[in-house]
């Protein structure tokens, strides 16, 4: 039962670098500044009858070597790392989809920083979900089992009556590869003799189990840092007090870009009063961190404080050593196997769909 409100705050800022493939004229950057919204979206205009990107974004590929054209597990996995791709199991011949024009890459330059406040988890996956497109906030699972925080610990916190639950992520994605066609049947003729052998001989849930729900068609590259603090009880202080508070502390540490957003004043707080309870939020708090890409050096994700506070240093590695950090887009197996074997399209949809509703009963 809900007894606070959802909060969720998004700063995003940076550079997009983009080329339009019918020019040859040199990619520049142009400026960027805060907005409300999550992440700056690539303007590729509308989709043919055919699928492709009317007007692409980005540079094509001749040669490719990543993440693109593989399987992802939206429900067993779901926080998109390279850790859940399995590089033996590539769905679609990259090789012949590039030698054919139809792989691009985008340069970019892009820190955003997201709050999920709550004090119920459920609220929280179903925000993310929305976000992602994915039912049920699989993804949150997803970061919840790499940190190492066990599901009974979700239960065991619905039955708190003044907790305070919150998830700051910090992104920094630096390059975009995406396919340019997401038609299923155009996507189907490059499909792997290995893909169509196994589906061939193997069952629905086998197919899925083994190859994901969704094949990567866009993909980010960059770094990505979580931190989760979990309050069971927020003594005598309230849900909103404890959400400006904190909101400002991590502002004022760095990790988020402007400090500017949080007014103490319109919350009826002075700083002496927001660090005061920060600092029972986070003495009091279970916490939790993980980070991908970048150097770490000596950051240790079991010191949270530390972590925070590397964010702004943290940031500046990423471009030289990124990491998968966003996989959300794909299109559904089932819908590319429907043009290789109708029957095994809708054995794998139908496995598909007994596993998220066991995923979502769990949240009930």
């Amino acid at each position: 039962m809900r007894k606070n409100s959802l909060i969720v705050k998004k700063i995003v800022t940076g550079l997009v670098c983009v080329c339009m493939v019918i020019s040859a004229v040199a990619c520049t950057n142009s400026g960027g500044g805060a907005s409300s919204s999550s992440a700056s979206s690539l303007s590729s205009g509308g989709s043919s009858d055919s699928g492709a990107l009317e007007g692409k974004a980005g540079k094509v590929v001749n040669q490719y070597s990543g993440y693109l054209g593989y399987g992802y597990n939206t429900v067993a996995s779901s926080l998109y790392t390279e850790e859940d791709i399995d590089a033996s199991r590539d769905i679609l011949d990259m090789d012949a989809m590039a030698n054919k024009g139809l792989v691009y890459e985008v340069g970019m330059s892009q820190v955003g920083t997201s709050y999920f406040y709550a004090d119920e988890f459920e609220d929280i996956f179903a925000s993310i979900g929305k976000e992602k497109g994915v039912s049920g906030g699989a993804e949150f699972e997803g970061l919840l089992g790499a940190m190492g925080i066990a599901e009974s610990k979700i239960k065991e916190y619905e039955s708190y009556n003044s907790s305070v639950i919150m998830l700051a992520s910090g992104v920094v994605k630096t390059k975009k590869e995406y396919i340019s066609t997401t038609n299923a049947e155009t996507l189907a003729g490059y499909a792997t003799e290995d893909f169509k052998n196994f589906i061939s001989k193997n069952s629905g849930e086998d197919i899925l189990n083994t190859y994901g729900s969704t094949i990567l068609t866009e993909i980010t590259l960059g770094g990505r840092m979580d931190v989760i603090m979990m309050l069971n009880d927020s003594g005598e202080y309230t849900y909103k007090d404890i959400v400006n508070a904190s909101e400002y502390a991590l502002a004022a540490s760095g990790f988020t870009p402007e400090t500017g957003d949080v007014n103490l004043g319109a919350a009826g707080l002075t700083v002496e009063t927001a660090t005061k309870i920060y600092d029972y939020f986070e003495s009091n708090s279970e916490k939790y961190a993980g980070i991908l890409g970048g150097t770490t050096g000596n950051i240790s994700i079991k010191d949270v404080n530390a972590t925070i506070k590397s964010f702004a240093t943290w940031k500046d590695t990423v471009a030289s050593k990124p990491a998968l950090v966003d996989a959300s887009k794909g299109i559904p197996i089932w819908d590319v196997i429907k043009y290789i074997s109708e029957s095994k399209a809708q054995e794998v949809k139908a496995a598909f769909d007994a596993k998220q509703k066991a995923f979502e009963k769990k949240l009930d």
